[in-house]
């Protein structure tokens, strides 16, 4: 026998023999499942507290007992008074149930109840950070960090999720606010403007299909050229918006902006005058194009 008679006649010692005849056979001896004895007698005789919950929560996944692990966690959380323990808990049930059960589904119903107690869990959103990998969740899971990070104001991180989040978007428009929402978070938290001059310009080729969103797209691309001085993204966006129009009034409409942009703002007096060209054959009663057609080639 390992332990002495005293130790394993746990009915004539407190609770902190219990512990301490518990962390010997984890500790010293190696014994994983007397470990697990011990600490179910603490829990029997002294009632079920953090420090013993999270003892056999341990000692559990050591020895791979995974169903009576869950159902410890479970049957914690539900009885758990605080939010930010009951959230832990229940990521640590969501990290069995996809790295042992296999089931990432039931994995991200385990994060979601969690960081709906508490946002900022760590554990919750690195687990479901792990099933962006799996297509059958992954836009669950993004859109699931996205509103954990914004509950947070943890805006980097929501920065961080672009590209998930434009891979999960449902239509082009819904891209195009997304790519509205990285160009404010650029420009107004990162301060960074160039850079929200990029997102904007990624949002106008997807916004076209709605005049309202689109003028909007223009507005901040004016702004931030003006703010930035770099025009060339500004032209990119405006020719990805042209080529994907055809030849609709919409695109006539753009490409005489497109020429205002590359006279007044780029100094590429020959682009320019092959827009206002382009508009003016498009619609002959179109008298600004006309005039622009004019001035500029006086000026080549």
């Amino acid at each position: 026998q390992l332990l002495p008679a005293p130790v394993r006649l746990q009915q004539r010692h407190p609770r902190a023999d219990l512990v301490a005849a518990a962390r010997t056979f984890s500790d010293r001896l190696g014994r994983v499942d007397g470990a697990i004895a011990e600490w179910e007698s603490v829990r029997d005789r002294f009632g079920e507290d953090d420090e013993t919950v999270d003892a056999l929560s341990d000692l559990f996944a050591r020895a791979g007992r995974w169903d009576e692990l869950l159902a410890l966690l479970s049957r914690t959380a539900d009885a758990a008074e605080g939010p930010r323990r009951r959230a832990q808990l229940r990521a640590l049930m969501g990290d069995v149930v996809r790295d042992r059960v296999g089931d990432p589904a039931g994995a991200l119903e385990q994060y979601r109840t969690a960081l709906r107690d508490d946002p900022a869990n760590a554990t919750a959103r690195e687990g479901t950070a792990a099933l962006l990998a799996d297509e059958a969740v992954r836009d669950h899971a993004v859109g699931l960090l996205a509103d954990a990070y914004a509950a947070t104001d943890d805006w980097s991180l929501r920065l961080g999720l672009l590209e998930h989040r434009l891979t999960a978007a449902s239509s082009d428009l819904d891209r195009a606010r997304l790519m509205l929402e990285a160009s404010t978070l650029h420009e107004r938290r990162a301060e960074d403007p160039a850079a929200a001059l990029r997102a904007a310009a990624r949002a106008l080729p997807l916004a076209v299909s709605d005049p309202e969103l689109a003028h909007a797209v223009e507005d901040e691309l004016g702004r931030l050229g003006e703010a930035t001085g770099e025009w060339s993204p500004v032209v990119e966006a405006y020719r990805a918006a042209i080529a994907s129009l055809d030849d609709t009034p919409r695109a006539v409409r753009l490409t005489y902006v497109l020429g205002l942009v590359l006279e007044q703002k780029v100094g590429d007096l020959d682009a320019s005058l092959a827009s206002f060209s382009r508009v003016a054959a498009a619609d002959r009663a179109d008298l600004d194009a006309a005039r622009a057609t004019v001035r500029v080639a006086a000026a080549t």
